[in-house]
């Protein structure tokens, strides 16, 4: 008898090219985001999105639908996430979920 869950690995060979974010998407996503003590600052900068977590500023890679990575080796994964006005109001990473305070 096999148990299990029913996820699917991520096959290399059919990994499907994620296009960058454009202006107005980046433009979404700008703003402060806080889970006490931690702060996430999202910007735009020579059109590239801009993380600054840790006081280090990292640029951001779209990795998927309002998913990004960012970090030294972009070890870092980020999902944002609209609020109930379907505006950008949530971002989560790791742990953490943190709400836009800015």
């Amino acid at each position: 008898m096999e148990l299990g869950l029913g996820l699917k690995f991520d096959d290399p060979e059919k990994t499907v090219a994620v296009p960058p974010a454009g202006e107005s998407e980046m433009k979404e996503y700008v703003g402060t985001y806080s889970h006490a003590p931690q702060t996430w600052e999202v910007s735009v900068r020579d059109g590239k999105m801009w993380m600054k977590f840790d006081g280090k500023d990292y640029v951001m890679t779209k990795s998927g639908e309002r998913k990004f990575t960012f970090g030294e080796q972009s070890e870092n994964e980020v999902v944002f996430v609209p609020g109930k006005s379907g505006k950008i109001e949530f971002l989560f990473t790791e742990l953490y979920g943190a709400k836009r305070i800015r």
